[in-house]
């Protein structure tokens, strides 16, 4: 069912915006908004543009990555999450400096606490992932 919503609000979107993939609604693009890995490689394969910026100035990796950090006591990472993750790092999104700067404070914070690193696989990937893309770079 959210493949089919998603997939109505992706055309809505094509037909307003005369079919530019990367039209912003309240600032998104619709690969912002994709909530199954389908949908996302669907508008990738058409073409949307991983490092589309919103208002905020985040593409849809920055955000998924900002999300997941914003409760530093529940890091709430899905299986999806990392799979657009993933997608999104194949096909060449970037992570601005500032996004890997709150990455590294909010990592710092959560290791200060005592009992955080006994996490589900999903978290410690998260971690893991974070870790790699704050040091290679």
């Amino acid at each position: 069912m959210k493949t089919l919503m998603t997939l109505i609000l992706l055309f809505s979107y094509l037909i307003q915006a005369e079919e530019n993939i990367d039209a912003k609604e309240c600032g998104d693009t619709p690969l912002h908004l994709a909530q199954d890995i389908e949908t996302a490689k669907v508008l990738i394969q058409e073409g949307a543009n991983v490092n589309a910026q919103n208002c905020d100035g985040k593409n849809p990796l920055e955000v998924i990555l900002i999300s997941a950090m914003m409760d530093i006591d529940n890091i709430s990472i899905t299986e999806l999450d990392i799979e657009l993750i993933l997608l999104f790092i194949e096909d060449g999104a970037i992570v601005s400096e500032e996004v890997l700067d709150l990455i590294r404070h909010k990592r710092a914070q959560l290791f200060k606490k005592p009992g955080k690193r006994n996490l589900p696989w999903v978290q410690q990937w998260f971690h893991e992932f974070l870790s790699q893309i704050t040091t290679d770079i």
